[in-house]
């Protein structure tokens, strides 16, 4: 190729020019041409519509270079490839291609021969003495005597440019200096091109095979995973250097699409091209199997993440096994990719991370021949995740809705809101070995945070995958180990723990029963013990209004904002339910509407249709204890249907508006079930031995879940009332002393199927529910 045929005749050695006492440019790149006379002149005689000149410079640079990337890309050509990456874009390759100015510092004698000299007198030997000493003590003046006249030295600055002394496409073709190469390695890529078309000159007969044979092997195959990783690595440092050489010319990358479209399209095109090689290289699911036999990782190792991989950087330890001399281009780019910086992560991910069908295997090997094919193994298989644990009850929760990463949750001593996105949505990096350290490299201090308070569970222990493992013609059921009561320790049940969740806010507010969310604005209600209610805006400290205030009222049991946002409702342990408007202009202090539902207790209450009805359920002397209220109508006259049913009364309420019905639960564990329409009781069954002590639907209303006092959680068919799954102990309290809060105390199943509960155990867990649609397909695959 002639770009190799000019640079061996070029010669020309980058490092060897001071040496022979040439010239070197001393201006920035972004101050090009260097000298002061020869911008004016340039900035003079520019039109505004007219690119700037470095702009072009830089177009014409950047042309060049990706035209060889592409011939070399194209064609496999190896040992352009490396001198690609090997001479990049710095302020010294502008300087050798473009030239650039040159300052020079030098002392010019000033002629006072036309003034008139003063008489001097003459220096006797003591003030020659007293001047010898001064100038030892203090140095020489800045103006020096000659030994026979008066002429001072001034210092002159000169400007001069330096003309370019290679071509760009000679510059990137010229043969790397030592102290660029990797050592280890011992190949001349000149020497190869005249003795590669001899190794098939000897003997014809002998060689013909071997170039079959040679297909198979890596670096001959451009299709296998060292290629692609390569063409992966070489892209990503191209687009790497250019966008740190940009700003050195003075181009900022913000404003490329109005200084240069030019530069902007090459900047996307590598970009795809950059996503394109990426996907190409994870096609593979990660390394072969024995992919590079030498290189390990050091996991003795304290220090940088980096020296954990250090087994990567070994001359021997490249794909190519092969010992023939064809093989030493390919090490050699190889190792001089491994060696950038910004490319090590690349190479530690896809040569260190396992295989992605290894993994499934051992997956798959759980749940075995037995799953279905509705898929609900696979999905129920989710891990369990703990988002808080605590020594204290976790009475209550709430869900931020313009943003449901963040939520909080109440103990008997405070408040707490945190962010739980990395929880829900984890990062690859914290639940893969490989990718933490590699975020360790990147990003020190991210990783370096940890929260003491939050934890997070990310695999099932091994007696749910042995329950998990069996037929699914029964209801699944998954029995939970009880969590240690200390405060941060955990049975050894839980495979692997890692720390996810972020505080945001701690409010020290004690025994709160209920909390509730805004459904469109940032606010979040507090119902406590002592009868007070208080709404909070999330992330602020101080509270915004207070509706009800301490030692007034009997203790808060439910609040409720109905779904357009404009009511809220409290109920309390004397069967009253009070309503307030909710808004900007709204009077939060009074209540507009003051119900006595229940004449012992109203547990529970929930917004009906347009929400001007609500339906209460809770303990009533003549057992009517489930009932409907129109807000309309005058006080006496505003029950329109009460329902006699769940003896010692009703714990929960709850109203599926797309089916019309209403849910009930009583303290016995049985389960109601109300047309609204008809307002007839249409079925009861019995769903826990215990009482029932929360209730939650989904909003596809495809299903409901119920949380006992003893602490398993079911979830229920809503077409069909059948048993889908059932979580056993999810939240049972087993101590020595016995505690009247027990169980399941909150339930919510979000958008996205995740199940939030907490309990009596302290503890606060989401978990991942199947699709609603394989929901609905497990009845009829079990019959």
């Amino acid at each position: 190729m002639f770009t190799h045929s000019g640079a061996r005749k070029k010669c020309h050695d980058i490092s060897g020019r001071s040496s022979n006492k040439k010239e070197i440019p001393s201006s920035a790149p972004s101050k090009w041409p260097g000298v002061t006379q020869l911008r004016a002149l340039l900035h003079r005689y520019q039109d505004k519509d007219d690119p700037k000149l470095s702009i072009l410079l830089c177009e014409a640079l950047i042309g060049v270079y990706l035209s060889l990337l592409i011939y070399a890309l194209d064609l496999y050509e190896i040992n352009i490839l490396y001198r690609l990456v090997t001479n990049p874009f710095t302020a010294q390759m502008w300087s050798i291609v473009f030239g650039g100015g040159l300052k020079k510092i030098y002392s010019v004698r000033t002629n006072l021969d036309a003034r008139p000299k003063p008489a001097r007198p003459e220096s006797s030997p003591a003030d020659k003495q007293r001047l010898k000493l001064h100038n030892k003590v203090f140095g020489n003046t800045s103006t020096l005597e000659r030994s026979g006249g008066d002429d001072p030295l001034s210092v002159k600055e000169d400007e001069k440019f330096v003309a370019p002394e290679i071509s760009i496409a000679s510059y990137l073709m010229t043969k790397p200096t030592k102290r660029a190469t990797t050592p280890s390695i011992d190949y001349d890529s000149e020497d190869s091109f005249q003795s590669s078309d001899d190794d098939y000159d000897d003997d014809d007969e002998d060689l013909l095979p071997k170039p079959k044979t040679q297909v198979s092997e890596e670096h001959t195959d451009p299709n296998s995973y060292s290629w692609c990783l390569m063409r992966y690595a070489i892209v990503r440092y191209t687009l790497y250097t250019i966008k740190k050489f940009l700003p050195l010319v003075g181009i900022e990358i913000p404003e490329l699409p109005a200084s240069s479209p030019l530069l902007c399209s090459v900047l996307k095109m590598l970009d795809k091209w950059n996503i394109a090689l990426r996907e190409k290289v994870e096609l593979f699911g990660g390394p072969p199997a024995d992919y590079i036999p030498g290189c390990y990782t050091d996991n003795t190792n304290t220090g940088p993440s980096i020296l954990k991989y250090k087994a990567m950087l070994e001359p021997h330890n490249t794909p190519f096994l092969s010992s023939h001399h064809s093989t030493l281009p390919a090490k050699r780019l190889w190792l001089r990719l491994v060696h950038i910086e910004c490319l090590q992560d690349i190479f530690i991910r896809y040569i260190f991370k396992k295989r992605k069908d290894s993994i499934s295997d051992s997956k798959e090997g759980i749940i075995d021949d037995e799953t279905t094919d509705s898929g609900i193994g696979s999905t129920i298989a989710s891990a369990v995740k703990v988002i808080h644990k605590d020594q204290d009850p976790v009475s209550s929760f709430c869900i931020n809705q313009s943003n449901q990463s963040v939520m909080a949750l109440s103990t008997l001593k405070e408040i707490i809101e945190m962010d739980i996105g990395m929880i829900l949505q984890p990062p690859s990096w914290l639940e893969d070995e490989t990718e933490y350290d590699i975020e360790a490299m990147q990003y020190p201090q991210v990783t370096q945070e940890q929260t003491s308070d939050f934890i997070m569970v990310n695999h099932l222990s091994a007696p749910e995958k042995m329950l998990l493992s069996r037929s699914l013609s029964s209801p699944m059921t998954f029995q939970h180990n009880t969590l240690s009561s200390t405060g941060s320790s955990f049975s050894a049940e839980y495979e692997k723990i890692a720390r996810g969740a972020k505080m945001m806010v701690r409010r020290q507010v004690n025994a709160v029963r209920k909390m509730a969310a805004h459904p469109q604005l940032p606010y979040y209600l507090v119902g406590c013990q002592d009868g007070a209610v208080t709404m909070y805006e999330w992330g602020h400290n101080t509270a915004l209004c207070s509706p009800r205030v301490q030692g007034s009222f009997s203790k808060v049991t439910q609040l409720q904002f109905n779904t357009q946002g404009n009511k809220f409702g409290v109920s309390d342990g004397e069967g009253l339910v009070y309503l307030w408007q909710c808004g900007y202009s709204a009077n939060t202090t009074k209540p507009f509407l003051k119900l006595q539902c229940h004449n012992k207790q109203t547990s529970d209450f929930d917004f009906v249709s347009s929400s001007s009805l609500i339906a209460t359920a809770g303990h009533s002397s003549e057992s009517k204890n489930v009932a409907l209220w129109d807000t309309l109508l005058p006080q006496r006259s505003s029950l329109i249907q009460a329902f006699t049913c769940h003896e010692h009364g009703a714990s929960c309420v709850v109203f599926a508006p797309q089916h019309n019905i209403l849910i009930s639960s009583g303290k016995k564990g049985d389960i109601c079930i109300f047309d609204i329409r008809q307002r007839l009781l249409r079925q009861t069954f019995q769903a826990h031995d215990m009482p029932i002590k929360s209730l939650a639907i989904d909003p596809s209303e495809e299903f409901f879940v119920t949380g006992s006092s003893d602490g398993d959680i079911k979830v229920w068919g809503l077409n069909v009332h059948n048993l889908l799954y059932t979580f056993n102990g999810e939240h049972s309290r087993k101590n020595f002393f016995q505690s009247s809060v027990s169980g399941v105390l909150q339930l919510a199943v979000t958008g996205q199927n995740q199940l939030y509960s907490c309990g009596a155990d302290g503890s606060m867990k989401v978990r991942q529910l199947p699709e609603p649609d394989l929901i609905v397909k497990t009845y009829s695959n079990m019959y």
